[in-house]
């Protein structure tokens, strides 16, 4: 992973097929955000795409925002 590189905690992607996904916190509200990734290690993602620097992505109950996504509760980035 490169120094300057934007890295999430393994825990944070979530995967659907082929794509991958990232929630993030904004105001109290969370959004499905699609991301590419570059490369993982054991613990860490690097992405390339879909996050900026300083955004709050959630690292832990990832799997109960995919649920309430699913749903249709949750903001989904479409891009």
């Amino acid at each position: 992973v490169r120094k300057a590189a934007i890295t999430v905690q393994l825990a944070a992607l979530d995967e659907d097929g082929t794509e991958q996904f990232v929630y993030v916190e904004e105001d109290g509200a969370y959004e499905r955000r699609k991301v590419e990734v570059a490369r993982k290690t054991a613990t860490q993602a690097e992405i390339l795409r879909g996050v900026r620097p300083g955004e709050h992505v959630v690292t832990a109950g990832v799997f109960v925002l995919k649920s309430e996504s699913k749903k249709g509760q949750l903001k989904v980035d479409t891009d």
